[in-house]
């Protein structure tokens, strides 16, 4: 099986892992320790950045104990193949108390895969772009 793009983990940040090695996804790390208030939604910085081949994209979704150890629900995202910042986690916790989560800890994990455009897209009248991003876009900027 070939790749799909490239992962850079920044410097300093945790590493990926993937538990198994045919695992669906790759976990990432959030890299600090943060606590999260009841009824809060924080980003958190998972220390990799993508580079995916066009026709592809990336899930952040949440590791199945992620709910079960640590009552907090990540918000599943997508990353677009033109976006090349570093990704972030999205963790609410939906809890009448405050949650610590530690630096290391691997609560998200990245799947790939691939996307598919609609036949009839351009005679439906989407909006398309032949711009491309800047990496300084933050994630979630394609809303502008």
């Amino acid at each position: 099986m070939s790749g799909v793009g490239k992962i850079t983990v920044i410097s300093g940040a945790i590493k990926p892992r993937r538990a198994n090695k045919h695992d669906a996804g790759l976990d990432v790390a959030i890299q600090d320790t943060v606590t999260i208030r009841p009824n809060e939604t924080k980003y958190m910085p998972a220390g990799v950045k993508l580079s995916l081949e066009i026709g592809y994209r990336a899930d952040v979704m949440t590791r199945s104990s992620t709910a079960s150890k640590f009552q907090l629900s990540v918000i599943p995202t997508v990353v677009d193949c033109h976006y090349t910042g570093e990704i972030s986690t999205i963790v609410s916790n939906f809890t009448d108390k405050p949650i610590t989560v530690e630096k290391g800890t691997y609560l998200a994990q990245v799947i790939v895969s691939k996307t598919y455009e609609f036949d009839n897209e351009l005679e439906s009248g989407v909006k398309t772009s032949d711009s491309s991003r800047s990496p300084d876009d933050k994630f979630g900027s394609s809303d502008k």
